[in-house]
């Protein structure tokens, strides 16, 4: 619910551009009683606090400062009530609109500092009121979900931000939703810019982007000794500006408020040639507003004859050039004490022993990513898996996977298992078009099952599981599909002899049981994972190290020099969200590859101003920085008048016969005089990048190098040098056929995997010929149609005709709108039919090349004799001749017809009634 109005004011800017309404609003939602004050001109004076010295700043918070007149001892009165009232009860809402419309436009919102108001000593008194926008009050709150629990597992990049917007004593706006016709619509909350992109990234489509397609881990956001569990919202803000090297603020004069984060680098490059920034914008609970980021504008700020934005007092410097530019990145060098790989059906329902002894007080981490190569299979195959005599559920339209991980320390007596279980909860919408869900399906229900408890060791002699969920998919989709398990374990409570693994596969049902069936025997291994492993392929890579704390014991400083001879360095700051925490510790950033998977980016990253592909996230950002500080730049500060700015814009200026971009670093609007005063420096593209890069982590990321005759490396190897987790199927590189002498062979060769897992090649075979398989594993080349009597086209021996390419003529009722249509009313049944017992029918279909029709048959509701007539059909010229003739559902032999640049066949029908339904045809074919 959104906070009560109790206070406000209105007043009209100063040339009579902008309405203005101030509103003073009780988030504890007590009663509305709105009490109309006097304010004085200048009206809310909004101020971004930039830093003057560091263009890069990773987050500008902004304030907001009006003065109110009070007349009556009852407005103080309520002021000071606001005053001493608790820290955050209180927020301001400044809403604007054009002309003399009524304000009912968001521009800004904040928290009242109670502590910072300040009254007269008599009537009529003037309070001044200062309000944040609760940036800064995010250093103060942990990151943590409601209910003060940790969040768990991974988050994209998109729902950690919505994660820390929701946390500002602001959500009264942030929350707030209004329903419309059935649907609940939340407030603009944040625009996601892009600049700096990995080049193993690859989009699963249009309607998601970057930041839905990247993910951290929430553990990279804990903190060990700590009463708070976990580092601040605003930490996990900077963090993540840090990485892709951009800005978050707010906007003021965007309709609707946002928080928009802008990488600098985009800024840069619009400046330098109007390229518009990409990314999408959401809405407060994370849903899609629009697939564009906030634009970025160019505002002229020149005084000419037509205009004179600059008042004067302004001042024009130049920013000395920095010497070096440089980031920190820090991590943690840990090795797993236990590793195991989980690939094979026989992997699961078994359980590993391994000979570690771990020691009362120890703990660890355990990870372990599960990647799914799903086959899409249908709900109503799921339905017949489950011996089900019923109509099709919707909602098994919805798929989710279940893993189980049996974590069991051997000690004296009852031996420990790590419990975390999951707890059944409400019946959850879900309204995405999954498998065969149309709209008008939706929404569809599952039983949700969410974390209640944290994880704790058991003694009580019966087995325990830690227990994930993967989020819902589509069943019915050829995918891949990733459920992490990423976690510390509590502190070991008793010294033990062993460490023991057992996984658990299954796929779960809408209502949170296992997918069984019925026919095996109860004491197999369970069908749901007999089923999960045979219908598909799951990968697991187990490893569990050592955990000694959330804090990194190391440090790698990336540094970027330009030829200025000063001592001048910029440090960005450290950063513990990189890339070198690829297999170290929690805060590594892993993309979404093509394959859907989603792993760190191990080949480089490109920007809009920097095109070399093998740099790290860090080496990138020092050098963007680096460049624009190479040189001297100019500075100006000043008044702009009757013109408002935004931060996130470009602003042009000239000086002598040139023409300069720059960007705002501090801002101070006044609304109600249409005043801003603006410090604002130079931003210049640098001809060319890389600036001199110092980079200990390398010319570049490492990269798998093709294999030769005289130095041939197995990927296995490769990918332990890299710290990278490959397809298992990559494991199946064969040293032998990497270093064999291809100089003679022409064309490439096409592999398979052989019983042994290793990759074999098939012999090539002649002209024409297709790959055949036996059905058991061996692949040949044969003549296309392998030699059967039937010839195949396509898979089928037949080209298929539906319903729905029937169409009708102009006999009958002319004008008709509908002279044919699709039948639905008998249950369960689907054709098309004619609406008037005159209407003849028409259908239409190629030959294929290579072959000829040789039989038609038309199936249909009725037998009726004579009803089809077969045509060979010119479909340069439309001619026809006429060919056999044929009742329905009757095989109709008819001169053979072979396929050429113009023949073709079509089909007429002459139902002679209303009433049948032709439900398709079918064309015999055979090669010629």
């Amino acid at each position: 619910m959104n906070a009560t109005i109790q206070a406000r004011a209105e007043y009209r800017s100063k040339f009579d551009t902008f309405r203005y309404r101030i509103e003073i609003v009780d988030s504890d939602n007590a009663a509305q009683n709105v009490r109309d004050y006097e304010i004085t001109p200048a009206g809310a004076v909004v101020t971004y606090e930039g830093d003057e010295e560091n263009a890069f700043q990773p987050i500008v918070p902004s304030s907001c400062e009006f003065t109110l007149i009070c007349k009556t001892q009852g407005e103080v009165d309520f002021l000071q009530t606001v005053a001493r009232s608790d820290v955050g009860r209180y927020g301001v809402r400044v809403l604007r609109a054009s002309g003399n419309t009524t304000p009912i436009q968001t521009h800004w919102v904040g928290t009242i500092l109670s502590d910072q108001l300040t009254f007269a000593d008599m009537l009529p008194q003037a309070v001044r009121i200062t309000a944040t926008d609760d940036l800064g009050y995010l250093q103060e709150k942990p990151y943590l979900q409601s209910n003060g629990n940790r969040f768990e597992g991974e988050a994209t990049v998109k729902e950690h931000v919505i994660n820390c917007l929701q946390l500002l004593r602001t959500s009264w706006h942030w929350n707030f939703s209004n329903e419309i016709a059935g649907n609940t619509f939340f407030v603009m909350g944040v625009s996601m810019g892009k600049n700096l992109l990995p080049s193993n990234y690859g989009s699963a489509g249009s309607t998601v982007d970057l930041y839905d397609e990247a993910k951290i881990s929430h553990a990279g956001f804990h903190e060990l000794d700590s009463d708070d569990k976990a580092k601040s919202a605003f930490y996990v803000l900077e963090e993540i500006a840090k990485h892709f090297n951009g800005q978050f603020f707010f906007s003021f004069n965007v309709a609707a408020q946002r928080l928009i984060f802008q990488p600098v680098g985009a800024q840069i490059q619009f400046a330098d040639d109007g390229t518009q920034i990409q990314g999408f914008t959401y809405r407060s609970d994370g849903a899609l507003a629009n697939t564009f980021a906030q634009s970025i504008i160019t505002r002229d700020i020149n005084n000419t004859a037509s205009q004179k934005r600059r008042l004067t007092g302004g001042t024009f410097s130049f920013a000395a050039p920095y010497h070096k530019v440089k980031r920190q990145m820090n991590f943690a060098s840990v090795s797993p004490v236990i590793t195991k790989t989980f690939q094979e059906l026989e992997d699961y329902y078994q359980e590993f022993t391994f000979e570690l002894q771990p020691q009362t007080g120890d703990r660890f981490r355990v990870v372990c990513p599960f990647s799914v190569q799903w086959s899409g299979i249908s709900a109503e195959t799921i339905k017949n898996i489950q011996n089900l005599n019923i109509v099709t559920p919707d909602n098994f339209n919805i798929g989710r996977l279940r893993f189980r991980m049996r974590l069991r320390f051997e000690k004296a007596g009852n031996d420990l298992f790590l419990k975390r279980p999951l707890t059944g909860g409400a019946q959850v919408p879900f309204y995405q078009t999954f498998g065969n869900l149309t709209a008008s399906d939706l929404p569809v229900f599952y039983t949700n099952l969410f974390v209640n408890t944290a994880a704790t060791w058991d003694a009580d002699g019966t087995e325990d599981f830690y227990v994930v969920v993967s989020e819902p998919f589509d069943p019915t989709l050829d995918q891949w599909l990733q459920v992490p398990f990423d976690f510390v374990t509590p502190e070991v409570p008793n010294d033990c002899t062993a460490v023991k693994i057992l996984i658990e596969a299954t796929y779960l049902l809408p209502d949170n049981t296992n997918l069984v069936s019925a026919s095996l025997p109860t004491n197999n291994v369970p069908a749901s994972n007999n089923f999960l492993t045979n219908a598909c392929t799951v990968y697991g890579s187990f490893r569990m190290f050592p955990f000694e704390g959330y804090g990194l014991d190391s440090g790698t400083i990336v540094e970027s020099t330009n030829t200025q001879d000063n001592r001048r360095t910029l440090d960005l700051g450290d950063t513990n969200v990189n890339d070198k925490a690829l297999n170290s510790n929690f805060a590594a950033v892993k993309y979404r590859q093509p394959n859907g998977f989603f792993q760190a980016c191990v080949t480089g990253y490109t920007s809009l101003i920097i095109s070399d592909s093998d740099l790290f996230a860090a080496d990138i950002a020092v050098q963007e920085a680096a460049g624009l500080y190479s040189g001297p730049k100019l500075m100006y500060e000043g008044t702009l008048v009757n013109f408002g700015v935004e931060f996130h814009e470009v602003l042009e200026i000239d000086e002598g016969s040139t023409t300069f971009k720059m960007k705002p670093l501090t801002l101070e609007i006044n609304t109600g005089e249409e005043e801003t005063r603006v410090t604002c420096l130079q931003i210049q593209k640098e001809t060319s990048y890389p600036v001199s890069l110092n980079s200990p982590l390398g010319a570049g990321l490492p990269a798998t190098p093709p294999p030769s005759v005289d130095a041939v490396r197995s990927i296995v190897n490769q990918a332990n040098t890299q710290a990278v987790q490959f397809n298992p199927a990559a494991v199946a590189y064969n040293t032998n056929a990497g270093a064999a002498n291809r100089g003679s062979q022409v064309g490439d060769r096409i592999t398979a995997l052989n019983s042994s897992g290793h990759f074999v090649e098939i012999a090539d075979g002649s002209n024409g010929q297709v790959l055949t398989t036996n059905g058991s594993g061996v692949y040949t080349f044969a003549a296309a149609g392998g030699g059967s009597s039937v010839e195949k086209w396509h898979g089928y021996s037949a080209v298929i005709i539906y319903p729905n390419a029937f169409v009708a003529n102009d006999d009958g009722s002319r004008g008709s709108i509908n002279p044919e249509v699709i039948e639905d009313d008998t249950s369960l049944t689907l054709g098309v039919r004619s609406t008037h017992a005159d209407t003849e029918l028409y259908a239409f279909a190629p030959i294929p090349d290579g072959h000829k029709a040789t039989q038609i048959i038309v199936y249909a509701s009725a037998s009726t004799a004579n009803a089809v007539r077969t045509f060979t059909f010119n479909y340069s010229t439309g001619a026809i001749t006429t060919n056999t003739n044929g009742a329905f559902n009757s095989s109709i032999d008819i001169v053979d017809v072979t396929g050429s640049t113009t023949a073709a066949i079509a089909i007429k029908v002459i139902p002679a009634d209303t009433s049948t339904i032709i439900y398709g045809a079918r064309i015999l074919i055979a090669t010629v």
